[in-house]
């Protein structure tokens, strides 16, 4: 059930996995749920934003690699803000983790990245 939040938030995870030479960006997305208010018929609660962490693709050891969250959404059209978070794998530095389109460099040895984005309308 939802509740009558302002504050709704969707997480999105970004795996990276860099196989010898050759680094691969798989991402997901989720979405928010229903907007009806049961308790007040008529009226439409703020849902969650949809997270978007971009397409995947495929790029050598040293390359720069930029993530991408330009295709996430508020169902009610609300500006959103993001944060990238580093959840597993070798230590890279973003250029911004608040960013919609940081950038790092992949590292040199074989690794499985993960990073989780987080969209927030509020």
């Amino acid at each position: 059930m939802l509740n009558n939040s302002n504050d709704r938030q969707c997480i999105a995870k970004a795996t990276a996995l860099l196989l010898p030479a050759l680094l691969s960006l798989l991402v997901g997305a989720c979405g928010g749920g229903g907007g009806g208010n049961p308790e007040a018929p008529g009226q439409v609660l703020n849902t969650a934003p949809v997270a978007d962490a971009g397409q995947g693709g495929s790029l050598l050891a040293g390359d720069t690699v930029q993530l991408d969250c330009s295709g996430s959404t508020d169902p009610q059209g609300d500006a959103l803000t993001f944060r990238w978070r580093q959840l597993d794998g070798s230590t890279v530095q973003l250029s911004d983790e608040l960013a919609c389109t940081p950038v790092f460099v992949a590292p040199d040895a074989t690794a499985k990245l993960v990073f989780r984005l987080e969209a927030s309308d509020s």
